[in-house]
């Protein structure tokens, strides 16, 4: 038996499906580490657990290291420590250093995770990605507008997704960003060109150092476009046809910008544009499953457990590559106008009397709910079919039909 602890803050949907596909796979024991209450856990998960720990912190190193020693004194010796959540990479290949597990280590953690170094090492290796100046005080910023020109955008170097991400207009909005966020050593802030064109992900999952299996979609509008506007409602797609010659740029440059940031096995999210000129921009790379339900959808394209692959991939080093049998799409449903609680929701009868072959998983908004505020919405539909242009008409008919006020 091998004994694998899983560390999770807390417990979303999506992280108790991964805790789930860890916990059923044949020969494993699985010790679930968390600051989260046991209670929380469904009853059938809770069943499958050997071990579990709450501790007061689980983005805590040292917490985490006496736990897994804790699991060991339990199970026997921790050969795999896994987790999800982006601001875990880094504690985890910590942790995984100083108890010696095998697992991916700091150097390559670092790389996927801080964004300004990760941008310097991919353009040290050629791959194509956007300007970026790691600021820590004013004139810096300044002198880089200048070189570069507008729009830019501003996050976090350590970020995930699009937390916290600003997109700058111009002078004034650079100053008056400035004024509320001067960056400092201690707290240096991102800055990058702005990239024109269509923005997709490419995620690829890695058995040492060889890209065994890979998948790609394409954001409808990009999720800052989508923060910028809180009425817009917005799609991902999964094309069945990526191995389409179109896409032999992004898979060669995905290959490279990976490998060039340390993978050797895992599951790699790859955020890129495809500019107006046809050219491809890398914008970032996360060492960890894909969030806002695409990792749902690469199940439903390929149809099969993603949770549970990706967890044999990190503890056995193993994968059944699945075929792409479907494409498959999510339409992300948010509230619009002003209020603090949702009044009313529109044509949901209608999409699923017309949709309802294509419709695999769906999440409606709840009527006195108050808004996310997030930009995934209040709520979601997930739609597959064997050709891509009935998923994306049917994407754009769930967006344009379904409403969903507040009041």
């Amino acid at each position: 038996m091998v004994n694998v602890a899983f560390v999770a803050p807390f417990f979303l949907r999506a992280t108790l499906q991964f805790i789930d596909g860890a916990a059923s796979l044949s020969g494993v024991r699985l010790a679930l580490i968390t600051q989260d209450h046991l209670e929380k856990v469904p009853p059938d998960l809770r069943a499958k657990l050997a071990y579990f720990d709450r501790i007061d912190n689980a983005l805590d190193a040292t917490q985490i290291q006496d736990a897994v020693r804790r699991a060991a004194q339990k199970l026997g010796p921790v050969t795999r420590l896994l987790g999800t959540l982006e601001d875990l990479q880094e504690i985890l290949a910590e942790v995984r250093q100083t108890l010696n597990i095998s697992g991916m280590g700091t150097t390559a953690a670092t790389n996927f995770r801080q964004k300004s170094r990760m941008k310097e090492i991919l353009r040290a290796s050629g791959i194509p990605c956007a300007r970026h100046c790691l600021a820590t005080h004013a004139a810096e910023v300044n002198a880089f507008a200048e070189k570069i020109g507008f729009p830019l955008v501003a996050k976090p170097p350590a970020g995930a997704g699009t937390r916290h991400t600003t997109q700058i207009n111009g002078r004034d909005e650079l100053a008056s960003y400035l004024a509320r966020h001067e960056p400092t050593t201690a707290f240096p802030i991102l800055f990058e060109e702005f990239v024109m064109g269509n923005e997709h992900t490419f995620e690829s999952m890695w058995i040492r150092g060889h890209m065994v299996w890979h998948s790609l979609t394409r954001y409808f509008p990009s999720p800052l476009e989508v923060l910028k506007n809180p009425w817009i409602q917005w799609c991902i797609l999964l094309p069945r046809e990526i191995d389409h010659p179109h896409f032999d740029d992004i898979r060669e440059i995905a290959a490279a910008a990976n490998r060039a940031l340390g993978i050797d096995t895992g599951l790699t999210h790859l955020e890129w544009f495809r500019r107006m000129d046809g050219s491809v921009a890398v914008s970032e790379v996360a060492a960890r499953p894909p969030g806002g339900q695409l990792t749902s959808i690469t199940g439903f394209a390929h149809d099969f457990d993603i949770h549970r692959a990706w967890a044999r991939l990190m503890v056995f080093g193993e994968l059944d590559p699945p075929k792409r049998a479907y494409a498959a799409g999510a339409a992300f449903i948010r509230a619009q106008g002003s209020g603090d609680r949702i009044e009313a929701i529109h044509g949901v009868d209608k999409i699923q009397e017309e949709l309802e072959p294509l419709i695999v998983e769906m999440k409606m908004p709840q009527i006195g709910a108050p808004p996310s505020g997030t930009y995934e919405g209040e709520g979601y539909i997930l739609l597959r079919h064997p050709i891509t242009a009935v998923v994306e008409k049917a994407l754009f008919h769930i967006i344009t039909t379904i409403r969903v006020e507040l009041g």
